[in-house]
Order: C-alpha cells, then structure tokens, then sequence
C-alpha cells in the first residue's frame, strides 16, 4: 500500500512514517523542513519538503497521485499562536487535503487527533 504521510518531519507524522515503512509499506511524506526529512531516504521512502498552509489543492493531488491512503498529522501544536494561525494549519490545510483526496480518489483519509 502506498500511503501519503503529512507532518512527516517531526512528531506523531514521523513516528506514524517510520512505522508503516517498517510494515513494508511505501511512504510518501510531506513536511517543511527538508534537512529532518533525511532519515526518510535510508527506508527508500519518497520526500516532499512542502508548507501544506500555502499549498494550492492542485498540489496537494499532485502528492496524492498513486496513493491508497492519506495519513494527516501535520498541525501546529505549540502553546503559543494566534487563533488565525492555528485556523490556517489545522483546519484550511485539512480542509485542502481532504478536497484533494477526494480529487485524487484517495480510498482513505485518516486525520490527526
């Protein structure tokens, strides 16, 4: 199964990469920092550095194609932010991927919690 992690470079999205990769799936992963992702290419995983905040929807299909499933965990999750900012990421973003996914005919979404 291939299945598109976002959030890929930190937290809960790199746990949830690290461990389908270690069930054999195939990755494709998305966060904003590049340099963190690298640990990604020695599992033979698919990187795309990508701010899902500014993507476009179009882009966001584009990193869904081939994909059976969508596993979300990019979100912003500090103690600190304005309520526009935290609006922006966790819900515009998710609002996005879910339109793409269902462009894209995506069979699974799983979003973070």
């Amino acid at each position: 199964m291939k299945i598109l992690v976002t959030g890929a470079t930190s937290g809960l999205g790199r746990n949830a990469a690290e461990s389908l990769l270690q069930q054999g799936h195939q990755v494709h992963a998305t966060g904003r920092n590049q340099a963190a992702a690298q640990w990604l290419h020695q599992y033979q995983a698919s990187f795309t550095a990508l701010d899902l905040e500014q993507a476009s929807v179009e882009q966001c299909v584009q990193l869904m194609q081939c994909c059976d499933a969508v596993w979300h965990c990019a979100a912003k999750s500090s103690a600190w932010g304005s309520w526009v900012e935290f609006y922006q990421v966790n819900v515009l973003a998710t609002r996005k991927l879910t339109q793409a996914a269902g462009t894209a005919g995506v069979a699974r979404f799983c979003g973070h919690r």
